[in-house]
Parts: structure tokens; C-alpha cells; sequence
């Protein structure tokens, strides 16, 4: 068993080592004390070799006990009580044997040294000095019965020790029993210990690892941050730059929108100024040819009338006459109407058309303004016109015989009893010498400018209402030619033999082609096209000039505006 030997060598190493340390304290003692010359260090010796003898058996007996509670015991053999109790025992008579050598010659020959020395430097030192090592030689000898008093502490202890040995040399079986449950249960934790420690270790090593990977990742965010604050500090600089030039670019804008606001001001002024040159020429050359064209039908219905008795005026001429006033329609339209921009809605431009229009025009009107589109609003404007003028044109005898005078109202009633009771050749007669007599008296012609201003003033109101224009005054001076013209036809129609009707198709009217026109020209299957508005309206003739007959004949189509029936909205 080497186990044991090398504990009893190390005990004995130990006891050694505090045996030379207690004869250290002893001649330091004496050393400190210049009073105890004369004692021998053989004294000093004897005196502190049972001290030294006892600590050395209570650290061999504790020793020994170590010994026995760590030594692992098989379970193939088995040492008896006894056995142990001897080498206990033998243990602690070799430690005694080894305090109890006398170590006089070297104590005797080291004492006597530092003596000698001792002596010799205190009388080469000072007062102050000599002081100095008189307290510290005081300290010396404090320390020194301490550690006497230590030693017979351990020396009562190791006997102590020594007795219980004896006692539990009886038990000692037993007591071999636990010891060996005790070490098998350590030997068990030891197992549970080392695999937690090798657990441990792993984890450890992992952990390493991990704090590698930490520290590799917290380089590389010091890095990022870095980079980060390098390119926050970059882009401020650019969103500097940025701010910069838009400002310098929004003032380059400023700058450009002003020249070109000025330039394109002055460009709408000159386009203006010019344009209001063309349409002013426009319009002055448009007055002259109807000038022209209205006289040469002047000068036409006076040759006729020089070169024939009858008041016939042929369908050529009715065609020019209608011509030139659909014309004059279409013109005082344009120029007053083309710039103005209607943004009513069609529900609006309805509730105006309430207020204002008659309700015989209401009738007519309502359906075309509830489909209102701008792009046709010149063409639904001209219709308006006209639905107004056909006042004119439906009267049955001469327009301006509805008035409040009595003349007029019964010749009106004699108009009615006879077209009763004549037949209708002869009742044609009558109706153009009559008609054309009253025609020509002063006495109608008050009359029908009355009616005149009356019709004028109902269109300005109603166009002015349904777009929100205004100049209304220079309207009416431009309208009441117009309207005198068209009163002027429909007494010319109204003195002819045969009988001449103006038809003015309605919206949503299916497309005839006999009797009407698209201005427009849209479209080519004319059953799938209806109409949204007539600018002006058709003239049918019954019969001939000289001869009864009911065929008619369409004299002049009406101008209207389609659009496809497949469309829900116009």
C-alpha cells in the first residue's frame, strides 16, 4: 500500500518542519532576551520538546484518522480494527520519538551565535534604536507564549485523540460498515459530480465558443456603427445638397413660370386682337351678304310682283328666304354664345328652364336640357331659338292678328265661321285676298312689332337664364331683325294658295331621312338614330299653287342633331 507511506512521510515531514519552527521560537526567545544569558539552550530545548511532541501526535493522530476515512476499502478483503488501533499507534510513537532528539547542538551553537551577535550590535546602536528592538523583542516573547500555549493545546487534543482511538477500537467494525456505505454514497456523488463537471465543461466550451461568436458580432456592430454613423453623416450632407437645390430649382421655377405666364399672356392678347379682327371682318362680310342676299330677294319678290297680278311666291324662293334665316339664327348663336362655358347640370339647367319658359316651350324644351351635354350646347342653344320662333310659324292665319284689338279678334272669328262653311278652294281664296290685304294695311303693323318684343325679350330671359350671360341689351338689338324676317316669311306662306306647314321634330324622334337632316352627318343606318335636338324645322307644302291637292311636299328638310339609340344617354 504506497498510499500510507507517503502520508507517513509527508506527516513526518511535517512534524520536522514544526519542530524546527518551535526551536526557532525558543532561541529567537533567548535571542530577544539579553537578561537570560547564562540559560543553557539545552533547557530551552527540553522545555519545548513535549509541546512539539504533542502537536506532532494531534496532527499524526489526525492524520491517521484522514487515513483511515479516505482509505478505500474492496470488498474481496477486510482489515480488522485491531490492525488500525496498532498503526495508529505505532504512528504516534514515532512522532514522539522524533521531538524527543535532542537537537542541543545546534540550538547551543545558533543561541551562543546570536548572542554574541545580539550583544555586539546593541551596543554599537543607539538609544533609539536599542528601544526599537527592545518592543520588538517584547513582541517576541508575546508571540512566543502564545505559541507555547498553542502546543499544549494540540498536546491535550492529540491525547484526547488518543483515548477516543481506544474507544472506538471496539466499534471499529461498525464503523468500517459506514465508513464503507459513506465512501461507496462519495464514491456515487463523486461520479454524479464528475459527469455534471464534464457537462459543465461542454457547456463551458460552448460558451466559449459563443463568447467567440458575442465578440466577432459585437466587432462587426461596431463596424456597422460605424459605417452607420459614416452614412447618416453622408446623407445629411446630401439632403443638404438636396434642400439646396430645390431651392434653387424652385426658384429657377418661379423665375420661367413668370416669363412664360407673361409670354403666353401676351400671345392670348395677340391671338385675341387678331382673332377679334377675323371675326369682326367675319361678321361684317356675313352682314353684307345678307344685305345682299336679302336684297335680292326683295328685288326678286318685286319683279315678281311687277310681272305677275297673284301674290304666288314659288318654292325656290321660300327655300332662299329659309335659308338666309336659318343662317342669321345660327350666327347670332355663335358670336353671342361660343365663349360662354356652361357648367350647370342637366337637373339644374332644368329647374332654371322652370322658371322661365312658357309651357308650351317647356314641353319642348324639358327632354333636350335633361340629356345636356357642353360639347352640343351651341346646337341645343339654336334649338331654343327656334322652339320659340315656331310661335311664328304655327300661327294659322297672319301672325299679329292674336292681339288685344277688336279688328283683330274679329277677323279672326271671321276667319274661323267661314273656313267652316266655304270648301276649300274657294276658302283659299278668300284667305290670300284677305290676308294679303291685312298684310299690307298700317293698321297690323303695330301689331306685330308688339309681338315682336314680346318674343325677343322671351328669348334673351330664357338664354340668359340657362347660361348665366349677360348683355342682354345688345341681344335683343341684334335679335329683332331676325325675328322680323321670320314674321315676314310666315305672312308671305300664309297668302300662298297652296298650304305651307313648318315641322319641327321632337327629341328622342326616330330619324327620317325625307324629312330631315343630321348636321352632324353621322351615322349611316338611320332607324337606329334619334334625334336629340332640331336646330331648325322643316317646311311641307300641301297642294299646288293653282290646283286643290292634299299630297305634301317637303319643301325644305329640318337641320337636327342625332345620336346612336344603342346609347343609354345621348
Amino acid at each position: 500500500m504506497t498510499r500510507p507511506k507517503a502520508e507517513a512521510t509527508g506527516e513526518a515531514e511535517d512534524v520536522d518542519v514544526a519542530q524546527n519552527e518551535v526551536g526557532s521560537g525558543e532561541v529567537e526567545g533567548e535571542y530577544a532576551s539579553p537578561e537570560n544569558d547564562t540559560e543553557t539552550p539545552s533547557t530551552s530545548n527540553e522545555q519545548s520538546s513535549p509541546e512539539s511532541a504533542e502537536v506532532s501526535r494531534e496532527e499524526s493522530n489526525s492524520a491517521g484518522t484522514n487515513y483511515e476515512r479516505e482509505q478505500p476499502i474492496s470488498n474481496g478483503r477486510s482489515t480488522p480494527s485491531q490492525a488500525g488501533t496498532r498503526s495508529s499507534s505505532s504512528k504516534f510513537a514515532n512522532l514522539r520519538a522524533t521531538f524527543e532528539q535532542s537537537p542541543t547542538a545546534t540550538g547551543n551553537s545558533i543561541a551562543s551565535k546570536r548572542r554574541l551577535a545580539s550583544s555586539e550590535k546593541l551596543n554599537e546602536l543607539g538609544s533609539g534604536q536599542k528601544q526599537e528592538f527592545e518592543s520588538e523583542i517584547a513582541r517576541l516573547r508575546d508571540e512566543l507564549e502564545k505559541t507555547k500555549e498553542i502546543c499544549v493545546a494540540l498536546q491535550e487534543k492529540v491525547i484526547g485523540h488518543e483515548e477516543r482511538e481506544g474507544r472506538n477500537a471496539a466499534s471499529g467494525v461498525e464503523q468500517k460498515k459506514e465508513h464503507e456505505f459513506e465512501i461507496a454514497q462519495m464514491r456515487a456523488e463523486i461520479d454524479r459530480a464528475q459527469e455534471m463537471r464534464n457537462v459543465l465543461e461542454e457547456k463551458v466550451s460552448r460558451c466559449g465558443d459563443t463568447e467567440t461568436r458575442i465578440s466577432q458580432l459585437q466587432e462587426e456592430l461596431g463596424k456597422e456603427r460605424e459605417m452607420r454613423i459614416a452614412f447618416e453623416e453622408k446623407v445629411t450632407g446630401l439632403e443638404e445638397e438636396i434642400e439646396v437645390l430645390n431651392a434653387a430649382l424652385e426658384q429657377r421655377d418661379q423665375q420661367w413660370q413668370s416669363e412664360f405666364e407673361k409670354s403666353q399672356a401676351q400671345l392670348m392678347s395677340d391671338a385675341e386682337n387678331r382673332l377679334n379682327v377675323v371675326v369682326k371682318e367675319a361678321s361684317r362680310r356675313q352682314e353684307e351678304a345678307a344685305i345682299a342676299q336679302k336684297q335680292l330677294v326683295d328685288l326678286k319678290q318685286s319683279i315678281a310682283a311687277s310681272t305677275r297680278v297673284s301674290t304666288e311666291v314659288s318654292d325656290t324662293t321660300f327655300k332662299e328666304e329659309i335659308g338666309l334665316l336659318q343662317y342669321e339664327v345660327q350666327n347670332w348663336v355663335i358670336n353671342n354664345f361660343r365663349r360662354v362655358k356652361n357648367e350647370n347640370s342637366p337637373e339644374r339647367l332644368c329647374e332654371k328652364l322652370d322658371k322661365v319658359a312658357e309651357p308650351e316651350q317647356l314641353e319642348y324644351l324639358k327632354p333636350i336640357y335633361e340629356k345636356f351635354e357642353a360639347s352640343a350646347r351651341l346646337q341645343i342653344y339654336q334649338a331654343t331659338f327656334t322652339c320659340y320662333i315656331m310661335e311664328i310659324f304655327d300661327e294659322p292665319y297672319l301672325f299679329g292678328l292674336q292681339g288685344q284689338r277688336d279688328w283683330a279678334r274679329r277677323s279672326r272669328q271671321a276667319a274661323d265661321a267661314l273656313r267652316v262653311v266655304l270648301d276649300q278652294e274657294t276658302w283659299n281664296r278668300w284667305r290670300v285676298t284677305t290676308f294679303e290685304a291685312l298684310r299690307r294695311s298700317a293698321s297690323i303693323t303695330e301689331l306685330v312689332e308688339s309681338a315682336t318684343s314680346g318674343i325677343t325679350e322671351m328669348i334673351c330671359i330664357t338664354l340668359q337664364a340657362l347660361t348665366d350671360a349677360e348683355d342682354s341689351e345688345t341681344w335683343q338689338s341684334s335679335l329683332k331683325p331676325i325675328i322680323q324676317r321670320a314674321i315676314s316669311l310666315a305672312h308671305s306662306m300664309r297668302v300662298q294658295t297652296a298650304q305651307y306647314k313648318f315641322v319641327l321634330p321632337v327629341s328622342e324622334q326616330p330619324f327620317d331621312s325625307e324629312l330631315m337632316e343630321d348636321v352632324a352627318g353621322e351615322g349611316d343606318d338611320d332607324a337606329e338614330r334619334l334625334v336629340r335636338c332640331a336646330t331648325f324645322p322643316a317646311l311641307t307644302k300641301l297642294g299646288q299653287e293653282s290646283v286643290t291637292s292634299t299630297a305634301r311636299q317637303v319643301v325644305v328638310k329640318a337641320k337636327v342633331v342625332c345620336f346612336d339609340a344603342d346609347d343609354e344617354e345621348p
